[in-house]
């Protein structure tokens, strides 16, 4: 609730409204999940068709920010990397499918489903172990960036208000020429340039404040930016990227 409130300013009673439907909305996703497990079991078997209803709602059925189920295991070892194989939702859904077979061995006390459970969980941890080392491998060969990360502590509702914006915007680019000397690369934050931009921005300074006046070093940040065209009423969440001589080398934006 405190979350919603921080960003949009609006009473307690609307957030906590606002925070109700949100956590209603995303367990469509789970009701969804357990009508198709429970009409398609006896046709797929438990195992099986817990996880691929869980698999089908998580990746079609309704929501409004993506955390599958297999999101906290980002954490452990070799696990996490099997998500290359079939997808975050698809780990998920795999873990959940392995997990109802050995709910369903031990009941019937069989053997031969315990033993694949034993086997395919086996599976999944040397393929992730194996492929994890791969992937280290491969990043301490490849070649590096110095990134410098920029982080002004703006409020996300304040740095919107006209009064604030060009003190954020300072912030930033004072913050940009203090640690960014020397980088290859400095990153600002999602939605930090506190003016609105046109998507198709060719260059840094038209038609609203400079991003930087001048830069060392080219400069990733987010901002919120408008349709190239006036009649259209399109709004994105978008990254910029500006080259040091201000040409904005390109662009990646999603909807709002």
């Amino acid at each position: 609730v405190e979350t919603v409130r921080r960003f949009t300013g609006v009473p307690w009673i609307l957030a906590a409204l606002a925070h109700v439907g949100a956590c209603g909305w995303m367990a469509l996703a789970w009701a969804l999940a357990g009508y198709l497990a429970a009409r398609t079991a006896a046709v797929l078997g438990g195992a099986l068709a817990a996880g691929l209803a869980l698999w089908a709602a998580l990746r079609f059925g309704p929501r409004v920010f993506p955390y599958p189920p297999a999101l906290p295991l980002v954490s452990l070892p070799a696990l996490p990397q099997c998500a290359d194989l079939v997808g975050v939702e698809g780990l998920g859904a795999a873990l959940l499918a392995l997990s109802v077979l050995g709910v369903e061995a031990a009941r019937r006390r069989c053997a031969r489903r315990g033993a694949a459970v034993a086997l395919s969980v086996a599976a999944l941890l040397t393929y992730g172990a194996l492929r994890e080392a791969q992937v280290v491998r491969a990043r301490e060969a490849a070649p590096t960036l110095v990134v410098a990360l920029v982080q002004p502590a703006v409020g996300a509702a304040l740095r919107w208000e006209p009064w604030a914006r060009d003190a954020a915007l300072a912030r930033l680019q004072s913050l940009t020429r203090d640690g960014g000397a020397g980088a290859d690369l400095v990153v600002w934050p999602e939605a930090a340039y506190p003016h609105e931009l046109r998507i198709d921005l060719a260059r840094d300074g038209e038609g609203a404040p400079a991003v930087m006046p001048e830069a060392a070093s080219p400069l990733l940040f987010g901002a919120m930016a408008r349709a190239a065209a006036p009649a259209d009423p399109r709004r994105f969440n978008a990254v910029f990227l500006r080259a040091r001589d201000g040409r904005i080398a390109g662009a990646a934006a999603k909807r709002v």
